[in-house]
């Protein structure tokens, strides 16, 4: 299957700059994949972002979306296939919630019904009530509600390929753990491809379905979260120290680290049902005399969770 976005040996040189903020990138991103790009300031993780709506352009190498080179398309037509949402939010304070998403097509004479009625769809698919908040401008709406209009806005034209540059960096942990939770959803109704970066070491393993991580322009890693954090050596990768074994446990999820139950294992155990990672780690370091959690459904033993891949002296 053709990539939907192929990076081949993309450079990026700035005029003034001793070195290129990206040398030689390479890597490909699949249609309806979630990718979160992982990296410190000035990593280069945002200019790949820019890269794809030529924000910036690269010095050198292609850069394909859906198989053609996006040098060679209009950059208008090119930006309407791509939403872009970015941590300012950039809305414009004279203009309502409606407005703000309705730019776009007003701006291409689109049809005004559909168009009010495309807005409607999108305020209640980014949880925001059509009647309430429609008329609302920036200034009578929170941080994470301008938030939300500005990815309805983003999505406003139907977009094949969704990028976002560090949205909730400026929000209350409590908003944005809410929108991110959000976007999953909305990524899961829509099916559309997503770059999303992010310095957040949570955010970026709980959101992404492949997790890139970028360090002085090149990539450290790009694989799978749990790929990623069952490898040892994660702990090396980048400017990104995941500290503890049990620190890197707490980002995954209790079936990634699970063996398939078996009657007669030895050992103290306990058994469980609909536990959470935090809550197994909790057990191990609490109860010094429980070796194996058993994990159950509907009463009967189908997974175990051993200390040893916890708290060490076994590779997970």
């Amino acid at each position: 299957m053709q990539p939907f976005i192929e990076f081949q040996h993309v450079r990026k040189q700035y005029e003034k700059a001793a070195n290129p903020i990206i040398e030689d990138l390479s890597f490909t991103v699949k249609k309806h994949d979630f990718v979160t790009v992982l990296g410190s300031s000035g990593s280069g993780k945002t200019t790949i972002l820019k890269m794809i709506n030529r924000l910036i352009e690269p010095t050198d190498g292609k850069i394909l979306l859906d198989g053609q080179d996006i040098m060679k398309a209009e950059v208008n037509a090119l930006r309407r296939r791509i939403g872009y949402v970015i941590q300012q939010i950039g809305l414009f304070p004279h203009l309502t919630a409606k407005e703000n998403i309705a730019l776009l097509p007003r701006c291409l004479k689109q049809d005004k019904d559909q168009t009010d009625k495309r807005v409607d769809e999108l305020l209640s698919l980014v949880q925001l009530e059509p009647k309430i908040f429609r008329d609302r401008y920036p200034r009578q709406l929170s941080g994470g509600q301008q938030q939300r209009v500005g990815i309805a806005r983003a999505l406003i034209n139907r977009p094949d390929l969704l990028l976002f540059d560090e949205p909730f960096g400026a929000l209350d942990v409590n908003t944005r753990s809410q929108l991110q939770k959000e976007i999953l959803e909305i990524h899961r109704q829509l099916g559309t491809t997503v770059l999303f970066v992010t310095h957040d070491l949570q955010e970026a393993f709980s959101l992404g379905d492949k997790v890139m991580i970028v360090e002085k322009g090149k990539i450290q890693r790009y694989d799978s979260p749990q790929k990623i954090l069952l490898d040892p050596s994660t702990n090396t990768v980048g400017t990104f120290a995941f500290g503890s074994t049990v620190q890197r446990m707490m980002m995954l999820k209790p079936l990634d680290i699970a063996d398939s139950f078996v009657s007669g294992d030895k050992g103290p155990s306990l058994a469980v049902e609909g536990i959470t990672m935090d809550h197994i780690i909790s057990i191990f370091i609490q109860q010094e005399d429980v070796s194996t959690i058993i994990l159950t459904q509907d009463g009967l033993p189908t997974y175990t969770i051993r200390r040893s891949k916890i708290l060490g002296g076994e590779k997970p």
